[in-house]
């Protein structure tokens, strides 16, 4: 079993009996056949509660990895030409290719520091925090903060091999600050008919979002376009700040829309010693993430990766307080997106997904109208305890 309740139930069927086991995703169960007159009747008993303890409602935050703002929106320009208009970097990719453009480009991506939540990165550079920009491919690019330029320095890389982050901490300041990244384009390649892309290498180049990383939090509010679904719906005002001493609720309105990795959430609860043949669980409100590791008092209690989220801690239960870690590990969604399209969260991503809006040709997004599954907001999935979680005793 694994340590989730089994359901067992029986029912005759003339000579036969049948006996039904349901368990949790992934459990197991060694059945042993065996002659007998007739099977014994078994009934589980469920535990019944007798002490109930709520978690705390709000927590100190610990990152695993660095906070994240995904940058996917650019303006740019062909050699000296005067800038473009902001508009999704896919879209200037199509236009690019559209207009079947060879040369140099130069892509400008503008993002904001709060003041004074975060004055300057400078200070914060001496007490070791970081902000990085990591680009896919970095070495292909020349890339400048605020005028200064800046290289690729080696390992580590962020997630994949090709995604390299740049140290621009040194160069931030407090208010607007500009990215630039200029290099050759050369349109991408293209597979003749359909299946060939199965086989087909591409050569040319591939414009992509950027994103920022390091130890910060996303300033963010709640866009007044409509809901969709489990989404949450942010407006494109974001801005870098510090982040906060605790957080309650949903992360992704706490200061980690894009977050991705792994954040411990940390607080003290007091509980008294089990008593003889009491056993106590762990119950948490749904997580909004791929995995939750539960640790008590700085030792694992377990996984938790699935309805009721629920898991033992009995032998880790001590008299008085009691320290809680619930490390979260996320996917790659919220920072990866798709962020733009208009229904939200279907339960589909296709290429169409991310570049809905069609070729900037035609006027942003392209061959079709700005406002057609495409919109400004980003959409992101709510992540974090948001609810309460419960201490229970049971015997």
């Amino acid at each position: 079993e694994t340590g989730q309740t089994a359901v067992q139930s029986q029912r005759r069927q003339g000579d036969q009996l049948t006996t039904a086991l349901t368990f949790a995703p992934l459990g197991s169960h060694l059945l042993v056949l065996k002659e007998a007159a007739a099977a014994p009747d078994v009934t589980l008993r469920q535990p019944a509660v007798t002490r109930t303890f709520e978690l705390p409602a709000a927590f100190s935050v610990r990152r695993r990895d660095p906070n994240a703002l995904t940058l996917d929106i650019c303006c740019f320009r062909k050699g000296d030409e005067p800038w473009s208009a902001p508009a999704p970097v896919l879209a200037v990719q199509d236009l690019l290719e559209h207009e079947a453009y060879h040369g140099p480009v130069t892509l400008r991506f503008d993002f904001r520091v709060d003041s004074p939540g975060l004055p300057t990165f400078r200070k914060l550079a001496t007490l070791g925090l970081s902000l990085a920009v990591v680009v896919e491919d970095a070495a292909d690019y020349r890339i400048t903060i605020n005028g200064q330029p800046v290289a690729y320095a080696g390992l580590p890389y962020y997630f994949d091999r090709a995604f390299n982050p740049v140290d621009i901490t040194p160069h931030v300041v407090s208010g607007e600050n500009v990215i630039e990244l200029a290099r050759v384009f050369e349109p991408p390649s293209k597979a003749q008919f359909v299946l060939q892309r199965l086989f087909h290498t591409h050569t040319g180049v591939e414009l992509e979002a950027i994103y920022l990383t390091g130890d910060f939090a996303v300033r963010s509010a709640v866009s007044n376009g409509p809901a969709r679904g489990r989404c949450v719906r942010i407006a494109p005002d974001l801005a870098l700040t510090a982040e906060p001493a605790t957080v309650r609720g949903d992360l992704a309105m706490a200061g980690y829309p894009f977050f991705a990795g792994r954040l411990a959430l940390e607080g003290m609860v007091n509980l008294p010693a089990p008593e003889p043949g009491e056993r106590v669980y762990l119950t948490l409100p749904d997580p909004g993430a791929a995995l939750a590791h539960v640790s008590v008092n700085g030792r694992l209690a377990g996984p938790v990766c699935w309805p009721p989220y629920r898991v033992e801690i009995t032998e880790l239960v001590n008299a008085g307080p009691t320290s809680l870690s619930v490390e979260l590990v996320t996917g790659l969604r919220n920072l990866l997106g798709p962020h733009h399209r208009e229904p939200g969260e279907p339960d589909d991503t296709w290429a169409s997904a991310f570049s809905g809006h069609g070729a900037l040709s035609d006027g942003y997004g392209g061959r079709g109208d700005k406002g057609i599954n495409w919109t400004d907001d980003y959409f992101v999935l709510p992540f974090g305890l948001r609810g309460k979680g419960v201490i229970e005793y049971a015997k």
